[in-house]
């Protein structure tokens, strides 16, 4: 059989061409690839075809060769270089029963790893576990969902890990602790429209999302006079109206800036039907993202909707607009924003 080109890439962000037989193996190949990239045999390195690890023995112990994965002339692998800690690793107690399945994460299956089965039944290494959810939280998330998918035709897991699971299973430091309570906190704060007295900086929310012009309390009894401010600039309120706070030499816009993300949030499919991807609750105002699976919506405030046309459910949780996974009518990118 004729040689076939392997486009490698993944080390000192080069790409390099391996040419190697048809037949060779895969063992054969990892050495080119070392080769090719100067790479002494003390680097454990893995070869990565889609999403498949260029496995050099199947199960049963058998070599496995180029045409095993059907690699193609021209095909592209990525080189994935297996790194040390540089400080103390996160080691389970002798308490924790070990998993033998891959981190569904990072996809790694080292023999002995540290990996364990969150209460889902889906396997994740503390450090996974650690950057998962940190990647969450610097998206604006103050929940965690497991996100496996056995295939990309299967939905996603979608189990809830609450923070004491994740604390304990990615065997966050004091310092780490600190930062996700924080940062959880802060996140589900935005998303409830909870926002700081710019004064005396206490956490304040509306009565009525239809106001602008607000007063805070702990500032009018300190100071024995009426502090008022605008929710949405957060500057002290210059004018004698309710509408137009007088700052808008500060750029006030006189409009909740949380509106602006509800319109420019983009799309997504949902059961066949294209709709907003974030969806302020009707009742409480939070924002929810659809991530998977059918159309109902059961907000943290307890209110069920429809994330499609967002009809709440009946005193009973009956849903106006049918079966979980049919069609219904849209409702355009939200305007307002309501508050409990």
């Amino acid at each position: 059989m004729p040689d076939i080109n392997i486009i490698a890439k993944g080390v000192n962000n080069e790409n390099k061409t391996v040419t190697i037989p048809a037949e060779a193996t895969i063992k054969e190949l990892k050495k080119r690839v070392r080769e090719a990239f100067r790479l002494p045999e003390e680097d454990d390195i893995r070869l990565l075809y889609t999403s498949k690890e260029l496995c050099e023995q199947d199960p049963d112990g058998e070599e496995q060769y180029l045409k095993d994965y059907d690699l193609r002339n021209n095909a592209t692998i990525l080189i994935v270089i297996r790194v040390h800690g540089g400080s103390a690793a996160k080691v389970y107690g002798s308490d924790m029963v070990l998993a033998t399945e891959p981190d569904y994460v990072t996809m790694d299956d080292s023999a002995g790893g540290q990996r364990a089965k969150m209460p889902c039944g889906h396997v994740v290494s503390p450090e996974s576990l650690t950057d998962f959810c940190k990647s969450k939280l610097a998206a604006g998330g103050f929940e965690f969902r497991c996100e496996y998918k056995g295939s990309t035709r299967d939905t996603f897991c979608n189990v809830q890990w609450d923070f004491p699971t994740v604390k304990r299973m990615a065997l966050l430091t004091d310092t780490e602790i600190t930062f996700f309570e924080t940062k959880i906190a802060d996140n589900y704060r935005k998303a409830w429209g909870i926002k700081e007295c710019p004064k005396c900086k206490s956490f304040c929310q509306r009565h009525r999302n239809t106001d602008q012009r607000v007063k805070c309390p702990v500032c009018s009894r300190k100071d024995g006079k009426t502090y008022e401010f605008c929710w949405f600039c957060l500057n002290e309120w210059r004018s004698s109206g309710t509408n137009q706070c007088g700052n808008t030499q500060l750029g006030c816009t006189g409009q909740d800036a949380r509106l602006n993300l509800l319109k420019t949030c983009g799309t997504k499919d949902v059961i066949g039907v294209t709709c907003p991807k974030i969806r302020a609750c009707p009742k409480c105002g939070v924002f929810i993202e659809h991530i998977d699976k059918c159309k109902h919506i059961a907000c943290p405030c307890g209110t069920k909707f429809c994330f499609i046309c967002l009809k709440k459910a009946d005193d009973q949780g009956r849903y106006q607009c049918g079966a979980a996974y049919s069609k219904c009518e849209v409702s355009p990118f939200q305007t307002e924003i309501s508050t409990l």
